[in-house]
């Protein structure tokens, strides 16, 4: 049974309803009449418990109507609207196991009101009348105490709306209330009640009623069934192009490609870089190696020199640990493919072979010992060497003359072994730290290695560009990003604008708040992680092609891209639900009417 008592209504100075008492008894058909504006949908809509901001007393079943219990309220009155609002993008079937999931009732239901047929059609390949018989169907599906109608055949021609009326009669054994303009649903009706502008014109006396407050009986909301509203969502996610996502994908790109030459390019270029350079070969003093030889774990290369009339032999470290692969030391030929070629330079050239084109040189044969070699390379002169040999290598400096350099491990045979330039000596570095990382405790200990502050000053000009662009792509990244949130943000707050209706009609067939939440939460996640993985996948491939053609892998590790995916995500979470919390916070009523 409900009860209203002294129920007053305004929208803004617009009082729509006045002094409303009225008694509905339980199992009756009322039909609330009036023409349109006089206040039929709003007080339908408190019934309802759509509409909460009224002042006056609502009592069902006896307990008084508060906000703490008017969710319990909702889930006992099925709501009929003017239109049928079903959803269009799944089907009719989809549409009733959206509300409940219980085919066997739901086909009962079909077979009930004759629209069996039409359940596997799409809501746009049915009538009119086949309509207002589904939403007769989905205010059903709950089982509620209370049927509403508002202007059900208001859309419904004079045939239709009567087979509506006949449908009304087969559900007879609750209460019905109908608000409509029309006299068609007077010869069901037990009673009429004729509203003028916010007042009842015509009262009908009611048994009387005492004010007991008790505890309402709860009933099983809707369950959230996840496989028809995940259908419900794909379908509406389908909507969502590539083409208008372009630039969120862009951002997400941006943001993988940033990260990743934030946290990769030094280490990269790196390995990249030893290639060309030997970083890992470096000149130490004695009391140098020594303390660093307590931790750190190196091969020494000693040095080697023979010496003939008219020009000197030097040893060549095998080709990754060379510095004459490093581009523009040998101006002319290679370095040596086999242990019987040689590199010279060019005072060799001039006075020992008497070559005058360099050029020429190259391939000749020349004997050094009793073995023949044959010239593979030749250096540079000061002038035409940027990267002058005798910069990364002890051994080489003051080395005047006409020279030539022969495999190692041939000149620890043939060779006498010498000091290196004040006591410098050439070591491998072949433990398992990055020691040109800026955090490397023995950095400053090294830096009176010449090969490792050429080495070191090489890194940090080239690294310093590519951190000069990361952070250049980093605030150009933050300003794309702001304005991509905010443009997110709009959109969806717009989105979320349009659909307040939608939201309401969701709530009036008795759907949770946290099922619009997870339907609307899923359904932009769904959007946002397709183009975030599309960014990441592209930055992927992307970082792919760059290794393959160059060498440098800029690839972000698993856990960083799993870290930027969750900040991403939260934040999106938090642009979804700040708006929605907005919109589920209004009254359902003016939610439905917006």
């Amino acid at each position: 049974m409900i009860k209203l008592k002294n129920i007053y209504k305004n929208y803004g100075k617009e009082r729509v309803l006045q002094n409303i008492n009225f008694t509905f008894q339980d199992k009756k058909i009322y039909v609330i009449k009036g023409v349109s504006g006089c206040g039929k949908s709003t007080l339908l809509g408190i019934i309802a418990g759509l509409n909460t901001d009224y002042t006056g007393n609502y009592y069902f079943d006896n307990t008084l109507v508060t906000k703490k219990n008017i969710k319990t309220i909702r889930q006992r009155i099925g709501y009929i609207n003017q239109k049928s609002m079903l959803i269009s993008n799944i089907s009719v079937l989809d549409n009733l196991l959206f509300i409940k999931n219980n085919k066997t009732k739901i086909k009962h239901l079909a077979n009930e009101f004759d629209v069996y047929h039409i359940l596997h059609k799409m809501p746009n390949e049915i009538s009119g009348g086949e309509r207002q018989r589904i939403a007769i169907i989905r205010a059903l599906l709950t089982n509620p105490d209370i049927i509403i109608a508002d202007e059900p055949t208001s859309s419904l021609d004079q045939e239709n709306s009567l087979k509506f009326v006949n449908y009304l009669k087969k559900i007879k054994d609750r209460t019905i209330i109908i608000a409509t303009h029309k006299d068609i649903f007077d010869q069901c009706a037990d009673e009429i009640i004729n509203l003028d502008y916010g007042i009842i014109k015509e009262e009908h006396s009611q048994k009387h009623f005492d004010e007991i407050v008790s505890p309402i009986k709860s009933v099983n909301s809707p369950k959230l069934n996840f496989k028809n509203s995940i259908k419900y969502v794909k379908k509406r996610a389908t909507r969502n192009s590539w083409i208008k996502n372009i630039f969120l994908i862009f951002i997400f790109f941006i943001i993988f490609a940033t990260v990743g030459i934030k946290l990769n390019f030094y280490d990269e270029y790196i390995k990249y870089s030893m290639k060309d350079y030997p970083y890992h070969v470096i000149d130490i003093d004695s009391i140098s190696y020594d303390e660093l030889s307590k931790e750190e774990e190196f091969e020494l290369y000693e040095n080697y020199t023979y010496k003939e009339d008219d020009f000197t032999v030097y040893e060549y470290f095998p080709y990754e640990d060379s510095n004459f692969k490093i581009p523009g030391v040998l101006e002319f030929g290679e370095f040596p493919k086999k242990n019987t070629q040689i590199i010279v330079n060019k005072e060799f050239i001039n006075s020992v072979m008497h070559i005058e084109d360099y050029k020429d040189a190259i391939g000749k044969s020349f004997i050094i010992k009793n073995q023949e070699y044959e010239i593979s390379g030749i250096i540079a002169g000061k002038v035409e060497n940027t990267f002058n040999e005798k910069d990364c290598n002890a051994y080489y400096t003051g080395i005047s003359g006409p020279a030539a350099f022969i495999d190692y491990d041939i000149m620890k045979e043939i060779g006498v072994k010498t000091r290196g330039f004040l006591d410098y000596k050439m070591y491998k570095y072949v433990g398992k730290n990055q020691i040109y990382d800026k955090n490397y405790k023995y950095k400053d200990l090294l830096f009176i290695s010449m090969a490792y502050r050429v080495y070191e000053n090489r890194i940090a000009n080239t690294c310093s560009v590519a951190n000069m662009f990361a952070d250049i792509s980093f605030i150009a990244l933050t300003i794309l990003s702001l304005i991509g949130f905010m443009f997110i943000y709009n959109k969806i707050n717009l989105d979320l604008f349009y659909r307040q209706k939608e939201f309401g009609y969701f709530m009036a067939f008795g759907l949770a708040k946290k099922r619009i939440y997870f339907l609307v939460l899923y359904e932009y996640m769904i959007n946002i992680i397709k183009n975030l993985l599309t960014g990441c996948a592209l930055y992927y491939v992307a970082s792919w092609i760059v290794h393959y053609y160059i060498g440098l892998n800029l690839i972000i590790s698993p856990w960083y891209t799993t870290l930027i995916t969750l900040i991403i995500i939260t934040y999106t979470i938090l642009v979804i639900v700040l708006p929605l919390r907005k919109y589920l916070k209004k009254d359902i009523y003016r939610l439905m009417n917006n």
